[in-house]
């Protein structure tokens, strides 16, 4: 009976390399949430000041739009890839597959609506991906 208990302690390990990864992902959605606090406050900063302009063209206004268009979904995408990181720290498989499609659209979005093309965070992005791949035997 020991010896079976021990089996199964061992199955549901956590590897350390999915451990570290995991830490990784909570710091860096930790810092891209203050990241996005500090946005919001700066987008009601350019709000307040666009409103009170009264010269503020159309270009304007959309930038400021956009602006709180991309903070908006950045917040979702930083949410459901936590989320993501949250199911693979306990070793659920279905974690990585919310991880990828949240940090992919996460490229698509700062693609579209950010500062266009991010090759350190793309490659970031995919080897942060890659790395969790190969954990995906761990998980079930």
């Amino acid at each position: 009976m020991s010896e079976t208990l021990d089996n199964v302690a061992v199955e549901n390990k956590r590897p350390t390399f999915l451990t570290v990864l995991c830490i990784l992902s909570f710091i860096a959605a930790g810092i891209s949430i203050i990241m996005l606090l500090l946005g919001t406050v700066l987008a009601g900063a350019a709000t307040a000041g666009v409103a009170a302009a009264e010269n503020a063209g159309a270009e304007v206004e959309s930038a400021v739009g956009n602006i709180w268009a991309y903070l908006g979904v950045a917040a979702a995408l930083i949410i459901t890839s936590l989320v993501g990181v949250i199911k693979m720290w306990k070793l659920q498989k279905s974690g990585f597959y919310i991880y990828t499609v949240a940090a992919v659209a996460g490229i698509i979005v700062d693609m579209v609506l950010g500062a266009g093309l991010n090759v350190m965070g793309i490659i970031f992005t995919v080897a942060f991906i890659v790395m969790y791949g190969v954990n995906l035997k761990a998980m079930r």
